[in-house]
């Protein structure tokens, strides 16, 4: 099962690269995200136990972790140039609900 799920990552990943845009690029950062959420938890329950070696290796992990959260989380939410509701709304549209916000203010 597990097989399956990186290959079609895998495949998401080729075709992300073939045809680079927006759309594309939600869902690999989305999955980015939760994997990084999924993992985030018991790796940190692990730092009771890691000694030596494997208390370096966690804390690099876990680091990388909260890095990719973090860019992943940035560019899906915050950053106005890609938040995630670009990959749904046409720049048309966009251009609109900018203004009209802009309205409200």
């Amino acid at each position: 099962m597990f097989g399956l799920i990186f290959l079609g990552a895998a495949t998401y990943f080729i075709y992300g690269a073939r045809d680079p845009h927006w759309g594309n690029a939600v869902g690999q950062l989305a999955g980015f995200l939760a994997y990084d959420l999924v993992l985030l938890a018991p790796f940190l329950e692990h730092f009771s136990a890691a000694r030596g070696g494997s208390l370096v290796s966690l804390i690099i992990y876990v680091a990388f972790l909260v890095y990719s959260g973090a860019l992943a989380s940035y560019y899906l939410f915050a950053s106005n140039a890609t938040r995630i509701r670009h990959a749904f709304i046409g720049s048309e549209s966009l251009s609109a609900l900018d203004a009209a916000d802009a309205d409200v203010r």
